[in-house]
């Protein structure tokens, strides 16, 4: 116990008498530190052109500097969420006067300006980001129907820098792109961020996104068997975020990954090969699985879009049954809403009763409410809310909100002479992107579609909606004139 002790005060003596006898011998000097000005936060140009930064420096001990003591030097640092080498030296010079070049793709890269004092060799490192695009990097793809019962592709193209959209029309005919849109629009689709899905009543094609004259899959020919061109209005695409559906004059095809091709899905088990018309609305769910109605028995049936047999199945709940026996499917679709749940219009056969059908995504315990105080029998386009109890849907000119839950219904906006075309919350496939704010909050907007019918070339309207709570009116953000008549839209996000 003694020894523990002596050890301990040896260690406080050696301890306190080091501090006393450190006299604190020191020369310190004041460095010479670099003050950078003059450098944005981001930059956003086009690939290969040319970016001009002129910094403004000076130095906190060196009032009137002699630049020839002093190096510069720009560096690519390399491409953000990617590995990369060791800073690239683009140039040596004060002011940066360079065509700026994507390594291997187009993107934010990451920068920096460094100034070093060659006498002390001390130096000082400015960060900044460059985003390297094109003008059909970012934006919305808008397809739109035009005179000659033709279709024209438009996009707003997104500027990073100003948080704005600008409108390019007609970007297949900029581009120099040899398809033309023969036809009235049906549906427009970005699959993977880098193509495009486009059909009307006479064509249909996947394109490159980039430049739009590679077809990979041209005439959506990988279909499994005889060929079916995805061609007529009643044609749509599902599915950003999981499988891909398509529905096409009556028939479901799902997209296989491992095979590329889509397999028709319209059969049932013991049915001897007969196919079924199914309705051109289906929900996707759980990524893989989709409901799709059987017009021929006025049933849901439930297909996994992964497997590679052609065959959906027949649902083993009876109270579901009841619910769309003698009913034709008006419109459906999954949404968020009670943590997922299929929202499926339908109509009495033999009259006009309009009910909403709620199928829980175990498919255990389906409701239905009678919609009441509508006129959604009348309804030409209809869209469903993910986040509060509404549908909304037109009338002509006229934007309504039925609240299935209050069963209230209320007139939103009244165009007037103008004709809706249009009604889409969007779903946005995320796939190899990295979310945000600003793309999350445009799944949540409601996109209406309006022209004069008078002008289908340049009247069209696309207004963006925010969707308040508790049933207040729609708060419009945003709105881009010049379009067609607008008959739907995707987008493309990096």
């Amino acid at each position: 116990m003694k020894n523990c002790i002596r050890i301990i005060l040896g260690i406080f003596t050696f301890a306190f008498g080091s501090c006393v006898k450190d006299l604190g011998n020191y020369e310190y000097k004041v460095v010479n530190e670099a003050i950078v000005s003059g450098i944005d936060s981001i930059y956003e140009i086009r690939a290969n052109d040319i970016l001009k930064i002129n910094p403004q420096v000076s130095f906190s001990n060196d009032p009137n500097p002699d630049f020839s003591n002093y190096e510069y030097a720009w560096y690519n640092i390399g491409h953000t969420g990617f590995n990369t080498s060791k800073p690239k030296l683009i140039s040596d010079s004060l002011n940066l006067d360079k065509s700026i070049i994507a390594d291997f793709n187009l993107g934010v890269y990451n920068y920096s300006f460094r100034v070093t004092d060659k006498r002390t060799g001390v130096w000082y490192e400015k960060l900044f980001k460059i985003l390297i695009s094109n003008d059909i990097y970012e934006g919305w793809f808008v397809l739109s129907e035009v005179e000659n019962q033709s279709s024209r592709l438009d996009m707003l193209s997104f500027k990073a820098k100003s948080q704005s959209f600008e409108l390019m029309r007609d970007i297949l005919k900029l581009k120099n792109s040899p398809l033309v849109l023969d036809g009235i629009p049906s549906f427009l689709s970005v699959v993977n961020y880098n193509q495009l899905a486009i059909t009307t009543s006479k064509v249909s094609r996947i394109v490159s996104a980039n430049n739009f004259t590679t077809f990979p899959l041209p005439n959506f020919n990988n279909f499994d068997s005889n060929n079916y061109e995805a061609i007529g209005l009643n044609s749509k695409f599902y599915g950003a975020n999981g499988q891909k559906y398509l529905t096409s004059n009556g028939r479901v095809f799902s997209y296989q990954v491992g095979t590329s091709k889509y397999v028709q899905k319209n059969f049932m088990e013991n049915a001897t090969d007969k196919e079924f018309k199914a309705s051109p609305y289906l929900s996707t769910f759980n990524f893989t699985d989709a409901l799709i109605f059987n017009e021929d028995i006025s049933e849901f049936v439930r297909s996994n879009g992964v497997s590679a047999s052609k065959f959906s199945l027949k649902i083993s709940n009876a109270q579901l049954h009841s619910l769309t026996k003698d009913k034709d499917l008006i419109f459906a679709r999954f949404v968020l809403l009670n943590g997922g749940e299929t929202l499926a219009i339908m109509k009495d056969k033999q009259g006009d009763k309009i009910s909403l059908v709620r199928i829980d995504k175990e498919i255990k315990n389906p409701q239905s409410v009678d919609m009441l105080n509508s006129l959604i029998s009348q309804a030409e386009f209809v869209e469903f809310s993910d986040d509060f109890s509404y549908i909304f849907y037109s009338v002509g000119g006229k934007l309504y909100q039925y609240n299935f839950s209050s069963k209230l219904n209320t007139l939103m906006v009244d165009y007037g002479n103008r004709k809706i075309s249009m009604l889409k919350m969007p779903k946005l496939d995320f796939t190899g992107v990295t979310r945000s704010e600003r793309l999350e909050n445009y799944m949540k907007r409601l996109f209406v579609g309006s022209y004069d019918a008078g002008d289908l070339n340049t009247s069209g309207v696309l207004d963006e909606y925010s969707v308040p709570p508790r049933g207040e009116k729609l708060i419009k953000v945003n709105s881009f004139e010049g379009l067609g008549k607008i008959r739907d839209m995707a987008y493309r996000n990096r």
